[in-house]
């Protein structure tokens, strides 16, 4: 009865710790994210910095040239007004960065929201379209390709009978599975420009023309970079799938019900060994000292 307890009390420290664990990560988490759009911010800063820097350098070399050659006074006083005008143009769209940078922080909240749900409606609707492609074309060549998951394991003692029976259905999951993709592909890609539309009608609701072009330039900048990285992952995806037809029928299909028994029996083994810390072996005396006082 005492043992008993004290490995109850000892489980609960354990739970402890990891929730402790799990919240600790989830706050390094969201500092990760707030540190990732602060260096994205800077990026941008500076890529404007390196763009006035070099409009000035510009300006110093063409006034140099143009103090080496003889030309009117009239010429020289155009060339003088265009260099300051495009001076002055580049400063404005310097401080309406920086005003459009802060209203983005403002709705940054809806912001961020329409962002992941456009990313996860692109992502839904490429991989789908893409899996979609890939599946029509293994269903029609003249041996069939099939899906790991649809892969049918073989049996001792099953009759050709049997087996042909289990292959139609596999089949014809297979079929269904390509069928709902093409479904889907649609619905995702109405989601995420769902997205575009109505964070452009919130910044056009909220903000004049001067942030309202420029927040509309950002918002389509976060777009295509988080386009770029599904489509970046569903290359490596489709890589795994060519490798995959590739060796096809050339590898052993292991059953999943006798892998996933020996993931247990491993993990099991693993706590039967595991060895506590110093600091949880001083929990289990105290508990076991409380437990013996009590009873």
């Amino acid at each position: 009865m005492t043992q008993t307890r004290a490995r109850a009390a000892a489980e609960n420290n354990f739970e402890k710790y990891l929730e402790d664990i799990s919240g600790k990560l989830s706050t390094l988490d969201e500092k990760f994210e707030n540190i990732s759009e602060i260096v994205h911010r800077l990026e941008e800063r500076i890529e404007s910095s390196d763009n006035k820097l070099d409009l000035i350098i510009r300006d110093n070399n063409l006034k140099q040239t143009f103090d080496k050659v003889p030309v009117s006074e009239n010429e020289a006083n155009t060339t003088f007004d265009t260099n300051a005008n495009l001076i002055l143009q580049r400063r404005q769209t310097h401080d309406n960065n920086d005003e459009a940078y802060q209203k983005r922080r403002e709705i940054g909240h809806f912001w961020k929201k329409m962002l992941n749900e456009r990313k996860q409606a692109y992502w839904n609707a490429i991989r789908s379209e893409s899996l979609a492609n890939t599946y029509e074309q293994w269903r029609h060549k003249k041996e069939v390709i099939l899906p790991r998951k649809y892969r049918i394991k073989p049996i001792n003692k099953e009759s050709d009978e049997e087996t042909k029976i289990r292959m139609t259905l596999a089949l014809q999951r297979f079929d269904a599975e390509i069928t709902l993709l093409r479904i889907r592909v649609p619905k995702y890609k109405e989601r995420f420009e769902e997205c575009d539309t109505k964070m452009r009608e919130e910044i056009t609701k909220r903000y004049s023309d001067n942030v309202q072009s420029k927040l509309l330039e950002i918002w389509t900048a976060d777009v295509n970079r988080e386009s770029a990285k599904s489509e970046s992952i569903l290359e490596s995806k489709k890589k795994w799938l060519d490798e995959y037809e590739r060796t096809y029928g050339k590898e052993i299909v292991k059953n999943r019900k006798v892998n996933r028994q020996k993931k247990r029996d491993t993990m099991l083994l693993q706590i039967h060994k595991w060895i506590p810390s110093k600091r949880t072996q001083r929990s289990y005396k105290v508990s076991e000292m409380i437990t013996s006082a009590i009873v």
